[in-house]
């Protein structure tokens, strides 16, 4: 199966929905260091999403703000 890269935008609202769905709350420059760093992949998008919903369980820090 092969998936295209995602855009700038679609990977910034994939992620945004994802962590609303999950009612984690990230700032917009973590989405952007994200975006920054899987450069649309799909599949890295979920992972890091994923990592830092299960990271921010029972913590308020947004972890790229530290």
């Amino acid at each position: 199966m092969r998936l295209r890269r995602l855009s700038r935008e679609e990977s910034a609202e994939f992620l945004s929905e994802g962590f609303d769905q999950l009612s984690v709350s990230v700032s917009r420059s973590l989405i952007d260091e994200i975006i920054d760093h899987v450069d649309g992949i799909i599949g890295w998008l979920t992972y890091y999403g994923w990592s830092i919903a299960v990271q921010r369980e029972g913590s308020e820090q947004d972890p790229g703000d530290g």
